[in-house]
């Protein structure tokens, strides 16, 4: 590709030489940058490069508000290229533009039967992965892993693009995507960080209402992080009654609320913005201070700390550029936690979740189904494209497979394997054929009331409930119990 490379002005200590081999290639590259220091500025000038050469630019975001950012900045900054957003709730034909930005789980259905969409998945010149370290993420890590080696086999000449402030082992990654690391940058603003301790829920809200009140003091708006939609909205009742201008913000707001609440403050309207991990991801909304008012999550079955990585990207949210010469950030934790790994700042590396049984016997499944498989020596070779192959992880090929026959989601035909009406349901709905296995199973049993279908899909690893409570609340959980 040949074009200007305009440059960024948070780009220019590094040499431009290295950024214009980035946009000017077309190898796979991850960048490793901090936050706010450029890496999604460069992103945006690859996607605008390969729409002017005639292709179409891809951006997967991980979530809805991310990818409605984007394209809200990408319609300003290149108002002469056409950008679409295909996020679920909005949905715009990849045939009529240059530039689609979508969330995984909505571009994977293209690839569920990519016959269909063949002439425009050929035309992708770049896919742009947003957090690309999401590839470690228990629940949506082996489906963007999978995502990305279908597309790869659709279209082999895709560059991948992939983003991430917090890598620890980018090169093993790139090397996985036959690509280079380019690291660089830094932090616009410095950032100072402080641990509070606590033993009780009342000494916890009261670090919370002291560094509010210092905030005030100091001016600059805050950006308090909670583990769940519920804590981020009681919280906001609870501050706005102390007399804080505040707003709550978590995915579960209508699309019109969150641009509301975030254009608010962005304004400078509010104050205090309590959120939800949602917050965490890339939307744009840096505030002078972080506090991290939940440090521990309950996973439905014990609580667990935040990893070290997602504290990374939580903190790193403080400070604004241009207006902040210091960004603070205060972290609550209880007095008996360990505050060694944050203190370190080391992230976790990024392992391949596709081995899982759901996420494997689904990869397989759609392979099939979308035709890019057709015998158990395809499998075999296109699963040596992925990074859990990479990494030399174990793994169950044959046992997966049989487990595909012998439940009827695949069939040996003379031209090869096929999908079954039961498999091509499950692969074109996203379920887990583990997940049908076992409903199977237990619809077979004699009572079938209301309840037990409940039960049933409740079992779920996609659907499976998560009972919350603070980490305070033990205690008095505990005697509720005691007491039934």
């Amino acid at each position: 590709m040949t074009s200007t490379i305009q440059t960024s002005p948070k780009l220019a200590h590094c040499s431009v030489e290295q950024w214009k081999r980035l946009l000017q290639s077309i190898e796979s590259t991850l960048l490793v940058m901090p936050t706010g220091s450029g890496k999604t500025w460069t992103a945006r000038q690859s996607l605008k490069q390969w729409a002017e050469q005639g292709y179409l630019g891809v951006y997967l975001s991980p979530l809805k508000a991310l990818a409605q950012e984007q394209v809200n900045v990408l319609r300003r900054d290149f108002p002469h290229l056409k950008v679409g957003l295909f996020t679920g709730e909005v949905t715009e034909n990849p045939r009529d533009v240059q530039i689609l930005v979508a969330t995984h789980e909505k571009f994977d259905v293209y690839l569920k039967r990519p016959k269909l969409y063949l002439d425009w998945l050929a035309r992708i010149g770049v896919v742009v992965v947003d957090e690309i370290h999401l590839l470690a993420d228990p629940q949506r890590g082996g489906r963007l892993e999978s995502l990305l080696v279908r597309l790869q086999e659709v279209n082999p000449f895709v560059q991948v693009l992939g983003l991430s402030a917090t890598l620890t082992n980018a090169d093993e990654l790139s090397s996985w995507l036959k690509g280079r690391v380019l690291r660089g940058g830094t932090r616009p603003v410095s950032l100072e960080t402080e641990f509070l301790r606590y033993k009780t829920e009342e000494q916890k809200i009261d670090c919370l209402l002291s560094r509010l009140a210092c905030g005030r003091e100091e001016g600059g708006q805050t950006l308090i992080f909670v583990a769940t939609r519920r804590r981020a909205e009681t919280l906001e009742t609870f501050l706005s009654q102390q007399g804080y201008r505040v707003k709550h913000h978590h995915s579960g707001l209508w699309p019109q609320e969150r641009l509301e609440v975030e254009g608010a403050f962005r304004a400078g309207q509010l104050e205090v913005l309590v959120a939800t991990p949602t917050l965490e991801m890339g939307v744009n909304l840096p505030a002078r201070r972080v506090i991290l008012y939940d440090t521990y999550q309950f996973n439905g079955e014990g609580f667990e700390p935040l990893s070290v990585q997602s504290f990374l990207q939580r903190i790193g949210r403080a400070g604004r550029p241009g207006l902040d010469t210091k960004g603070e950030a205060f972290v609550l934790l209880p007095a008996w936690a360990d505050d060694g790994p944050y203190q370190r700042g080391i992230p976790e590396k990024v392992f391949s979740r596709l081995g899982r049984s759901q996420i494997l016997s689904q990869f397989f499944l759609d392979l099939i189904e979308a035709g890019l498989a057709q015998s158990t020596e395809d499998l075999k070779w296109i699963y040596q494209r992925t990074l859990h192959a990479h990494q030399q992880s174990e793994v169950d090929l044959e046992g997966t497979l049989a487990l595909l026959l012998d439940e009827g989601f695949i069939a040996k035909k003379e031209d090869g394997l096929r999908v079954t009406y039961l498999g091509r349901i499950t692969a074109r709905l996203s379920l887990s054929p583990m997940d049908l296995v076992l409903s199977r199973k237990l619809i077979d049993l004699d009572a079938k009331t209301p309840y037990d279908l409940i039960l049933v899909v409740s079992l779920w690893s996609s659907l499976s409930p998560r009972l919350w409570c603070a980490l305070e609340d033990i205690e008095l959980m505990q005697e509720a119990l005691d007491g039934m």
